[in-house]
C-alpha cells in the first residue's frame, strides 16, 4: 500500500511513472492519497485529480483511494516517497503494525543540518517498522549515515528517480532546424519570489544578455512563472510562458528545445533545503535529446562528464552567458551535446537501472524478507 498527498495529481511526473508502475507489477496494489496537492486553477481536490487522472489511465482508478483515517486497511506493507509523507503517516503505520520503504528523496522535508529536519528523519528512520530507505543523491547516503539515523544496512542508494516511457522512445530528437532559430528553456515550478531557488532570476538576466548577441534565439518558461514575477519587457516576443503543464505536453516540446538552463541554488528554499542532480525536468529535457546547462551546488555528480553529457554552469549571469555562448557560437556543438546527453541519460536513468532494485526490495517487503 502506497501512502502519499499528491497522487494522483498528473503535475508530478515521476510519481505518475513510479507509482503506476508499482500498480500495474502488483496486482492488489493500492494508492491512499489526500490528494492535499491541488493543480492551480483546474485540480483543487482529490476528486478533481481523480478525474482527470482518469481520462489517462482508466485501467488504474479502482485502487486508488482517498485516503481516511477511518478505512479499514489490510497491508502486508507500506511505501512512501519523501520525509514528510513518511513522517505523518507513521501513526498509520504504527496502528497496522506493517513494515515499510521510505524513498527519501531530496525535498520534501528533507534538509541539511536542520533540527526539524533531523527530528522527523530521527522518528521516521529509527522506527522499528522501518525495513529499507531507499535515497537517490549520495549526500544523502552519506548524511544518515554519518548521523546515524539508521543502521547501514537498511540503506540502499539507487541513484536518480524514475521517469516516463515516452521518454525513452526513439521518435524524441529534436526537430527544429538551427536555421529557422534556436530555442532555449528554463523548467520549474516556483516555491519561492522571483523564483530565486530555481534559478529563474539568473536564467532571465541570462536571456536578456544572450538576446542582444543572438537575435535568432528564442527563450520558453514553463512552470509558474509569467511576465508579473519578473520585467521581461526588453525580451519582446522572444519570451513564450507556457504555465503549468503534464507530462504529456513535454515530449513535443522538448523536440523543439536546443538547450535548457537550470541554475538551481541550495538553501534558499529553506535552510538545508537542496534539489536532485540534475533536477527531474533537466532530466527529462536530456532524456528528449536537449543540451543540459544546469549549476551543481552541492557537488552532487557523479554519473555525468562535464563538457561531454552536461555542461556545469556556475550561479552568475557572465559565467553562464560565457559557457552558453561556446555552443551558439558552434551550432554542431550544441546539437551533439543534445545527442550526447540523450545516450547518457537514457543509460542512467533506465526502467532497468531504476526500477529493478526498486521491485527487488518492495518484494522482499511484502513476502516478509527484510533481510
Amino acid at each position: 500500500m502506497i501512502l502519499d498527498d499528491c497522487y494522483p495529481n498528473i503535475l508530478s511526473g515521476f510519481r505518475i511513472a513510479e507509482f503506476n508502475y508499482y500498480l500495474e507489477h502488483y496486482s492488489r496494489s493500492e494508492v491512499h492519497s489526500t490528494g492535499s496537492v491541488p493543480w492551480p486553477g483546474k485540480a483543487e481536490n482529490f476528486n478533481d485529480l481523480m478525474l482527470i487522472y482518469s481520462e489517462i489511465y482508466p485501467h488504474l482508478v479502482s485502487r486508488i483511494k482517498l485516503y481516511h483515517p477511518r478505512r479499514r486497511l489490510s497491508p502486508s506493507g507500506f511505501y512512501c516517497i519523501f520525509l514528510n509523507n513518511a513522517y505523518d503517516y507513521l501513526p498509520v503505520i504504527e496502528k497496522y503494525r506493517k513494515p515499510f520503504i521510505l524513498t527519501l528523496y531530496p525535498g520534501g522535508g528533507f534538509q541539511l543540518d536542520d533540527k526539524t529536519s533531523d527530528r522527523k528523519l530521527t522518528k521516521v528512520l529509527k522506527n522499528k517498522y522501518l525495513r529499507f530507505v531507499i535515497v537517490t543523491q549520495k549526500i544523502t547516503h552519506d548524511y544518515i549515515l554519518f548521523n546515524n539515523f539508521c543502521s547501514m544496512e537498511k540503506i540502499k542508494y539507487i541513484y536518480g528517480g524514475v521517469f516516463s516511457q515516452r521518454y525513452f522512445e526513439p521518435d524524441l530528437v529534436c526537430e527544429h532546424p538551427f536555421d529557422r532559430g534556436v530555442n532555449i528553456c528554463f523548467v520549474a515550478a516556483k516555491y519561492t519570489v522571483a523564483g530565486r531557488d530555481k534559478g529563474y532570476d539568473l536564467f532571465i538576466e541570462v536571456a536578456k544578455s544572450i538576446a542582444k548577441i543572438y537575435p535568432k534565439v528564442r527563450f520558453h518558461v514553463v512552470g509558474g512563472f509569467g511576465v508579473e514575477d519578473l520585467d521581461v519587457t526588453v525580451l519582446g516576443d522572444k519570451i513564450t510562458f507556457y504555465g503549468f503543464q503534464t507530462v504529456d505536453f513535454f515530449p513535443e516540446f522538448y523536440k523543439k528545445m536546443h538547450a535548457i538552463i537550470s541554475p538551481n541554488r541550495a538553501h534558499l528554499l529553506a535552510p538545508g533545503a537542496f534539489d536532485g542532480f540534475p533536477t527531474g525536468c533537466s532530466v527529462e529535457a536530456g532524456l528528449c535529446g536537449v543540451g543540459v546547462f544546469c549549476t551543481d551546488p552541492l557537488g552532487l555528480n557523479t554519473a555525468f562528464e562535464d563538457g561531454k553529457d552536461i555542461v556545469i554552469i556556475p550561479s552568475n549571469v557572465k559565467g553562464i552567458v560565457d559557457l552558453l555562448s561556446q555552443y551558439l557560437d558552434d551550432e554542431n556543438m550544441l546539437s551533439e551535446l543534445g545527442k550526447a546527453a540523450q545516450f547518457a541519460f537514457r543509460e542512467e536513468f533506465s526502467m532497468k537501472n531504476q526500477m529493478v532494485s526498486r521491485v527487488g526490495l518492495l518484494d522482499k517487503l511484502v513476502s516478509g524478507d527484510c533481510s
